[in-house]
C-alpha cells in the first residue's frame, strides 16, 4: 500500500460573520488542498458536498484561514509562492512570492495582521503583511525550518529547525530573530499551551519532547516518548499534551503539571495527525499506515473506537462546534466525514488528486 503523509495538519476554529441588521447563522466550510492537481476543494459543512474547486499554484499543500475567516492562504510547494483566496467569492485574489523551498507551514498572528511561512530552501521565514499582501521581510532562521507557531498572545513566533536541532524565536513587533533555543534531535512540530506560558516541541530524531518555558526561553524538561514523535496537540484546559509516535504506532499522553508521560496509548499504524475536540473530551488520531482514525477518550486515556476511513489518511480537523471531524485520504482522493457523537462516517466526499491538509472555518 502506498502512503503519503501530509506534514502539516491545520485546525482553524473561526466564528462566522454577523449581519449588520440581524445575527446570521455561521456558514462553515472546509478547505482541502489537493497536491496532485494543484487545487483546493471547498466543502460546505452543512451539506457535506464540494461546492467549488479553486485552481491555485503548483502542488498546493499548506492551508490556513485568517482569524476573521475572510481569507485563506495556500502555499504552493513547487512555485515558492502563496495563493490568497477570498472566501466570500471563492476566487484567488493575489499571489505572493516567498523564499525558496516553501514547506507549507502558515501561521497567523491572533490579530490577523501578519502571517509567517517557513522556507526550507533558503533557511528563512517570510513575514507577510496581510493588509497589503506583501512580504515585508525574510528572516534567516537556521537549517531546515519546519514547524511554525505563534504564541496565543501574539508577541513571539517559534520556528523548529529540523537541520540544526533548535528553535528560532522571532519577536513579532520588531520582526527580528531574538534567540535560538537548543532542543532535541530533528525537531518537527511545536505547540503552545493556550495560556502561552509553555511550548512543546516534538524531537523526531531522539524520541523525546522538549518543554520550553516561554518567559525565559529555556528548555525546562525533556520527556522521553515513542519513536519518531511528530504531531502534537494540547487540550483546551491545558492539562494534557498528546504526541503521535509514528514508528511505535502509539500516542504519548503527557501530564502538563508533572511533566511526565501518564500513558502510552496503542493506536493504528503510522499515526501523525492529532486533533482535540473543542470541548477537550476526545482526541482524534489519523493513522497513515492503515485506513483508520483512532478516537481517544481524554478522561480515561484509552481508545474508545477505531473508525474505518479511506486509504492514505493524513490531514485531520474538527469543526468549530465539535460535532464533526474531517479526514483527508491521499490515496483514495477523498475526505471522510466522521460524526463525533456516534463515531461513524456519515459521508465520503470525492475531492481532487492527493488531498493533504484540511482547514475549517
Amino acid at each position: 500500500m502506498k502512503v503519503r503523509v501530509g506534514f502539516v495538519l491545520a485546525i482553524a476554529l473561526i466564528p462566522g460573520c454577523k449581519s449588520a441588521t440581524a445575527p446570521a447563522a455561521a456558514v462553515h466550510v472546509a478547505y482541502v488542498t489537493n497536491l496532485g492537481d494543484s487545487t483546493v476543494s471547498v466543502i460546505d459543512v452543512a451539506s457535506e458536498t464540494v461546492t467549488n474547486t479553486i485552481t491555485v499554484g503548483v502542488r498546493s499543500e499548506g492551508i490556513a484561514f485568517t482569524p476573521n475567516g475572510k481569507t485563506a492562504y495556500v502555499t504552493d510547494l513547487d512555485g515558492d509562492e502563496l495563493s490568497v483566496i477570498d472566501v466570500a467569492s471563492g476566487t484567488v485574489t493575489d499571489t505572493i512570492h516567498l523564499g525558496t523551498g516553501t514547506l507549507g507551514k502558515v501561521a497567523f498572528t491572533p490579530n490577523g495582521t501578519t502571517a509567517y511561512v517557513a522556507n526550507r530552501g533558503d533557511n528563512s521565514v517570510s513575514v507577510i503583511d496581510v493588509g497589503s499582501g506583501t512580504v515585508t521581510s525574510s528572516i534567516p532562521v537556521g537549517l531546515n525550518p519546519f514547524g511554525v507557531a505563534i504564541r496565543p498572545r501574539g508577541d513571539v513566533a517559534y520556528v523548529t529547525l529540523n537541520g540544526s536541532d533548535s528553535v528560532s524565536v522571532i519577536d513579532v513587533a520588531s520582526g527580528t530573530l531574538t534567540r535560538m533555543i537548543s532542543v532535541g534531535s530533528r525537531p518537527i512540530e511545536v505547540a503552545f499551551t493556550p495560556d502561552g506560558t509553555t511550548a512543546y516541541v516534538t524531537d523526531s530524531g531522539d524520541a523525546s519532547v522538549s518543554v520550553i518555558d516561554v518567559a525565559s526561553a529555556t528548555v525546562t524538561n525533556t520527556i522521553a516518548v515513542g519513536h519518531h514523535p511528530a504531531g502534537v496537540a494540547v487540550t483546551p484546559d491545558e492539562t494534557t499534551v498528546y504526541v503521535t509516535n509514528g514508528m511505535d504506532n502509539s500516542v504519548s499522553a503527557i501530564d502538563v503539571a508533572s511533566g511526565t508521560v501518564t500513558s502510552t496509548i496503542p493506536v493504528g499504524s503510522m499515526p501523525y495527525g492529532v486533533a482535540v475536540t473543542p470541548d477537550g473530551t476526545a482526541a482524534y488520531v489519523a493513522n497513515a499506515g492503515v485506513t483508520s482514525v483512532s478516537v481517544i477518550n481524554v478522561a480515561s486515556g484509552t481508545v474508545t473506537s477505531t473508525v474505518q476511513v479511506g486509504d492514505g489518511s493524513g490531514g485531520i480537523a474538527v469543526t468549530p462546534d465539535g460535532t464533526t471531524a474531517y479526514v483527508t485520504e491521499s490515496i483514495d482522493n477523498s475526505v471522510s466525514v466522521i460524526d463525533v457523537a456516534s463515531g461513524t462516517v456519515t459521508a465520503t466526499i470525492p475531492v481532487g488528486n492527493g488531498p493533504g491538509e484540511v482547514a475549517i472555518q
